[in-house]
């Protein structure tokens, strides 16, 4: 099974704080590689299915947003040819960027667009399952620094969940134990079909 992950840094090892990051003091990462979901969902399907090939590409990338993942999508689903993609995206785009007077990088409009852009290549491939993983609610604490971003997180939940099928696309709110369920199924639905 050949699965590749797309999105932002939620995906990677990441530090504390990137931007005040020092390689050569040696910090603790805040997420090491053996942490992030790609690597545990590998780890765990291999461990249950020692017979099967499975094959975990991380192509995530930090600050990536749906109008980013959706200009390289192309690419990820056609040369590497994968059985699943999980894609989890949004939290770049829709967070209120002081450096552009309290905007979002991808407005909804333009992030549901890129969206269904993604949706059309991928009905070329009815083969490939996508995984869409939905963005966390965020702290009362950043909902009070940032009023309404609970609302918006809300709202591009609502554009990445309303094209679920449960056939090719799957919608999720974050858990790594839920994206091994849902590999497990679609590994089942593959080889019996």
């Amino acid at each position: 099974m050949n699965i590749i992950i797309l999105g932002d840094s939620l995906a990677l090892p990441r530090p504390h704080r990137i931007n005040n990051y020092i390689p050569a003091l040696k910090e603790e990462l805040a997420v090491r590689f053996q942490e992030t979901y790609g690597y545990l969902v590998e780890q765990a399907m291999r461990k249950k299915y020692t017979t099967t090939e499975i094959t975990v590409t991380n192509r995530a990338q930090r600050f990536s947003t749906m109008k980013d993942i959706s200009a390289r999508f192309w690419d990820h689903l056609f040369f590497f040819q994968p059985d699943v993609i999980v894609m989890q995206v949004g939290i770049v785009d829709c967070w209120f960027r002081e450096n552009l007077g309290g905007k979002q990088l991808v407005e909804l409009s333009e992030f549901e667009q890129h969206y269904i852009h993604i949706l059309s290549l991928l009905e070329q491939r009815p083969d490939t399952k996508l995984i869409v993983i939905g963005i966390c609610p965020t702290s009362v604490k950043m909902e009070q620094r940032y009023p309404g971003i609970l609302d918006q997180i809300r709202a591009y939940n609502v554009v990445l969940k309303s094209r679920e099928n449960h056939h090719q696309i799957f919608y999720m709110i974050w858990k790594h134990t839920s994206i091994v369920k849902i590999l497990i199924f679609i590994y089942f639905r593959t080889i019996n079909t």
